[in-house]
C-alpha cells in the first residue's frame, strides 16, 4: 500500500513542470529557485526520517517487556511530534535563512 502511494507521489512530482514549484527570490543577491527535483528529494528525505523514527520505536518496543511497549511508543510519538514543532518554529528559518 505505501509503496503504491510513494509510487504515486514519485510519478507526480517527477511530471510536473520544474517552473511549477519555480520562484524567484533575492538573499544576498543571488536568485534562488527550485524545482521539482529540489522538492523531491526534501520530500523523500522527510519520508526517511519519519520512518527512521517508527523503526526506533520498534526496536525499542522489542527490547522492553510487553507492559511498557505502549509507553515507549508514546516516547517516540512525542519524540516526534516535539522536534517537528521545534523545527517549524526554529529550525526551518535557519535551513533557509530567513
Amino acid at each position: 500500500m505505501y509503496r503504491r502511494a510513494f509510487i504515486v507521489v514519485l510519478a507526480i512530482l517527477l511530471s510536473v513542470s520544474p517552473d511549477a514549484f519555480a520562484q524567484d527570490a533575492t538573499t544576498g543577491g543571488e536568485a534562488v529557485a527550485f524545482n521539482a527535483l529540489d522538492t523531491f528529494w526534501i520530500i523523500f528525505a522527510a519520508v526517511l526520517v519519519f520512518f527512521m523514527q517508527a523503526g526506533f520505536g520498534l526496536v525499542e518496543a522489542g527490547l522492553v517487556r510487553a507492559k511498557n511497549a505502549g509507553n515507549i511508543l508514546m516516547k517516540n510519538l512525542m519524540d516526534f511530534s516535539l522536534a517537528s514543532l521545534a523545527f517549524l518554529a526554529v529550525g526551518y528559518a535557519l535551513m533557509w535563512g530567513q
